[in-house]
């Protein structure tokens, strides 16, 4: 992939968890970025919440696989962004949960550091798998423990006004892509937006697709049976 003329692999630096051949890798492209007056894009977890680490976050993000990463340094004006825009991310990691810190840098001046320009962050399962709020973690938890096989779209992967679902659950016995649904909320816009989902399903899938409604059932005791497997 290219973006301003460049290839993104080439500036894309990710978590390294032991010296290595990753670290290796991660070396060369911040030297290069030096060398170059390039810019890094930065993929790691953050590192796991303390008070100390929230503490000190305004000022750098504590990120595991740091190997041949550059320390990542802030400003106030970018932390606030950050804590304006992924308000459910921080509060995720807080709740020792797993995130993942998307972040754009100036060109590093030096190896061991580089300044944050944006900065984005993303709540993933115990498989890497981005899930949107703790019910849908609960459901994709279980779907690997059935063993059942599924697709997980992302926000990027279609407009805001075309309709798809939380999951597709690919070995069902109504087909090969069975929309999933997990609705957590209950404000009048949620429901407005939940209304048109259902609408949409039911025109185009019938009886075929699933729906837990979490946020009249929080604590996951009345989940639907998932449908069953193709034979």
């Amino acid at each position: 992939m290219l973006a301003s003329r460049m290839r993104i692999g080439d500036a894309l630096v990710i978590a390294a968890g032991s010296k290595g051949f990753q670290s290796e890798a991660n070396e060369r492209k911040v030297k290069s970025a030096i060398k170059n007056n390039r810019r890094l894009l930065v993929i790691a977890p953050l590192a796991g919440h303390t008070e100390d680490r929230e503490k000190t976050a305004a000022r750098y993000l504590t990120i595991t696989g740091f190997n041949g990463v550059p320390r990542m340094f802030l400003d106030d004006e970018i932390w606030s962004t950050v804590a304006r825009r992924f308000k459910r991310e921080l509060s995720a990691w807080r709740q020792g949960r797993r995130v993942i810190a998307i972040v754009q840098t100036d060109q590093p001046t030096e190896p061991g550091k580089a300044q944050a320009l944006n900065v984005a962050l993303m709540v993933v399962s115990d498989e890497w798998i981005p899930v949107e709020s703790s019910y849908e973690a609960v459901i994709e938890a279980r779907l690997r423990e059935e063993s059942r096989r599924f697709v997980k779209p992302l926000r990027f992967d279609s407009s805001e006004d075309q309709v798809f679902p939380d999951f597709w659950l690919m070995d069902a016995s109504a087909g090969t892509e069975y929309p999933m649904e997990v609705y957590g909320r209950s404000d009048p816009k949620y429901l407005a937006r939940k209304e048109v989902k259902a609408t949409y399903y039911r025109t185009h899938y019938g009886t075929g697709w699933w729906a837990w409604d979490a946020s009249s059932d929080p604590q996951g005791n009345a989940i639907p049976e998932f449908p069953s497997v193709r034979t």
